[in-house]
């Protein structure tokens, strides 16, 4: 069962600011703003549910450093190529999923915030354009093959910038998130330190991660990143037709534990999103 997509609204976005410096332009500021806005949308995360204040508040954007290692690539069964993450990334996973157990459902509000997150920076970019009025969140799930569907028509990403965002966390935050969440346990620590994605490992096994930037050229790929939170991770190409909102975004796929049935429950999905989604236009 399917979910109803949360569309865009009318109502002002965070960006509204931006929009006067698009109609009186200033090629300098303008390259400033979208490599701010492109750092924010990846390095930074949420402090609470509500995803509207968190859009507009300013946000710390740290050094990043490379989770992965550059000598760890071999070739995939799947033709892909493979990455040994460090010590370190698989740490911080532990960390999530042992510390975080009891409250699992934050996973959600990550997993659509990043989405969200995508959206807006689509929307910005394509000030102008129709397919800035046609962008969506979309999440599903399958009983059949316990899968949890989170779907968007955002900016999508590149193979570089997949290795980048999802190989690398925060330079300032690793250590200081591994502690302090460690010490307090505070599940809204996940997003101020740019570690929510691996929050999806609270509920999955598995996750999948298929992606084409919105900048893609007619004939590159769709990309697959997939990981089961073990030493590491594969980037290979899928299957144009799997990405159902237009062709460029990204869909996330998680293949639940065994533990996870709730989340593939309708009344369940529709709290939480409901919960969620609250300052999200899309």
């Amino acid at each position: 069962p399917r979910h109803p997509s949360l569309r865009p609204s009318r109502a002002a976005s965070p960006l509204s600011p931006f929009v006067a410096l698009v109609q009186d332009p200033d090629p300098p500021e303008m390259m400033r703003l979208v490599a701010t806005l492109s750092l924010a949308a990846t390095a930074a995360g949420f402090t609470g549910v509500s995803f509207r204040s968190a859009l507009s508040a300013p946000r710390r954007l740290p050094q990043l450093q490379p989770l992965f290692a550059e000598t760890a690539v071999a070739e995939s069964a799947t033709g892909g190529e493979t990455f040994e993450f460090e010590a370190e990334v698989s740490r911080v996973m532990g960390i999530i999923i042992n510390s975080l157990y009891s409250d699992r459902d934050v996973f959600l509000r990550e997993l659509v915030s990043n989405a969200a997150d995508a959206c807006d920076k689509r929307r910005f970019l394509s000030i102008g354009g129709d397919e800035a009025d046609d962008m969506k969140i979309r999440v599903s799930a399958d009983k059949d093959t316990r899968t949890l569907t989170i779907e968007d028509s955002g900016v999508g990403m590149t193979r570089d910038e997949l290795r980048d965002n999802l190989g690398r966390i925060a330079q300032s935050g690793t250590k200081k998130f591994m502690d302090a969440l460690e010490s307090s346990g505070d599940v809204n620590l996940i997003g101020q330190f740019g570690v929510g994605f691996y929050s999806g490992f609270l509920v999955a096994d598995r996750m999948e991660v298929y992606t084409r930037s919105m900048q893609a050229s007619e004939g590159d790929p769709v990309l697959k990143w997939e990981s089961s939170a073990a030493q590491t991770y594969t980037i290979s190409e899928a299957n144009p037709e799997v990405l159902s909102l237009g062709g460029k975004g990204t869909k996330i796929v998680l293949y639940l534990k065994e533990d996870a049935d709730e989340y593939l429950e309708d009344v369940k999905l529709g709290t939480l999103i409901r919960r969620y989604s609250e300052f999200v236009t899309f």
